[in-house]
C-alpha cells in the first residue's frame, strides 16, 4: 500500500463524482474522500487540513493529507481555488505556498 494508490483512488473517484471538484463543496468533497480512502486503504492514516481565516478563525478550505504505512505524505486537494490549485502529490511540491499555512483539523473542531 502507498500513497500512490491513494492518488490513483482519489483520481478514480473524481472521474466518477464532479462534487469532488465543484467550488464551495471542499468540506463535502473532503469528507467523502476521507471515507472512500479509510475504506479502500485502512492503514493509511487521513488527517483533515483546513486553511482559517487569520482575523476570524473562520474556516475557509479543506484539504486532506494522507500518510502511508512507510510515513510518506499525499496531499490531497481536488476542489480548485483561487488560494489552492487542484492538486494531488508530494506536500512539499505543492504548487502554492498557501498549502503551508493549512492546519491539521483537531477532532473537537478546532
Amino acid at each position: 500500500m502507498s500513497v500512490e494508490q491513494a492518488a490513483d483512488l482519489v483520481r478514480d473517484l473524481m472521474r466518477e463524482n464532479d462534487m469532488l471538484e465543484t467550488r464551495e463543496m471542499c468540506e463535502d468533497a473532503a469528507d467523502s474522500l476521507t471515507q472512500a480512502i479509510n475504506t479502500a486503504l485502512p492503514n493509511h492514516l487521513v488527517h483533515r487540513l483546513v486553511y482559517k481565516d487569520s482575523a476570524t478563525q473562520k474556516i475557509l478550505h479543506h484539504a486532506l493529507l494522507v500518510v502511508d504505512p512507510n510515513r510518506r505524505k499525499l496531499l490531497v486537494n481536488t476542489v480548485a481555488t483561487n488560494l489552492f490549485p487542484q492538486y494531488i502529490g508530494p506536500p512539499e511540491d505543492a504548487p502554492s505556498p498557501h498549502f503551508r499555512s493549512m492546519q491539521v483539523l483537531c477532532f473537537d473542531g478546532n
